[in-house]
């Protein structure tokens, strides 16, 4: 995982935190929950190909089932550590960055709060 070095979320030596109110807690948490959705959303529509090749006759049934240990070993086993390890700001940051969830849907003072991971994301 990317940690922005401006954001001050993870640096050594006395790096501050910012401080949330509990309702941006709440509103990260679920931006943060809707941003894993759709990644994994999109990751499973890759293999939900492989599904369509495998009914089309293309490969055979040990090679979906090859694809989709791949999947579960690499996509999805990344996905789950980075929203399992993460803080939620920097999901959400990196979620807008990607264009995953629009910034809009931030409160104006929070979105204010995460414009530098934001940009770190956009830039990365």
């Amino acid at each position: 995982m990317n940690v922005c070095p401006r954001c001050d979320l993870e640096g050594p030596g006395g790096s501050r935190e910012l401080e949330f109110s509990k309702e941006e807690r709440r509103q990260l948490r679920r931006l943060s929950g809707e941003a894993h959705e759709r990644e994994l959303g999109e990751a499973l529509e890759a293999l939900e190909g492989e599904f369509q090749r495998w009914r089309a006759g293309e490969i055979e049934a040990w090679e979906l089932g090859e694809r989709i240990h791949e999947f579960h070993d690499g996509e999805s086993r990344r996905l789950f550590n980075l929203y399992n390890r993460a803080k939620d700001p920097e999901l959400v940051a990196r979620a807008i960055g990607l264009g995953l969830i629009d910034g809009a849907s931030l409160a104006p003072g929070l979105l204010r709060m995460l414009e530098p991971w934001i940009g770190f994301y956009q830039n990365g």
